[in-house]
């Protein structure tokens, strides 16, 4: 083996120093794809989350909001958190039709304060896998 050690679960040594930039880019390029699965954005009105840019929102409504969760067999594996960060209004998470949230409902309702809503999909449905 030569004096450059293995930077991957690949089980084949670095030859070269060109091996070597080229594992590392391809490790750049993953940790960067999982920061882009990270965004936080929020908002105030009605909305449908994204499967590509919305895997955390934090929702401060000035009146009752509804936000609707994407086609779950689009996201499967995807995990989707909703905080709510302000009073005195009620936010309506809605699966969609025909999509169940742990195979009770369509819907749920946040009214509390800093409630959190962490939902799953598994290509057919939703599942809520944090608090609520």
């Amino acid at each position: 083996m030569s004096d450059f050690e293995k930077i991957s679960n690949d089980t084949a040594p670095i030859d070269s120093i060109d091996d070597m930039s080229d594992k590392i880019n391809a490790l750049i390029d993953d940790i960067t794809t999982v920061e882009k699965k990270d965004n936080i954005v929020a908002k105030t009105a009605a909305y449908t989350l994204v499967k590509a840019a919305d895997h955390m929102i934090t929702v401060a409504p000035t009146a009752d909001i509804t936000i609707t969760m994407p086609a779950a067999s689009t996201c499967s594996g995807y995990i989707f958190e909703i905080k709510l960060i302000a009073e005195g209004y009620t936010v309506t998470i809605d699966a969609g039709s025909g999509i169940y949230i742990d195979e009770h409902s369509q819907y749920i309702y946040m009214t509390q304060l800093y409630s959190i809503a962490r939902l799953k999909s598994d290509g057919t449905n939703y599942h809520i896998v944090g608090p609520r």
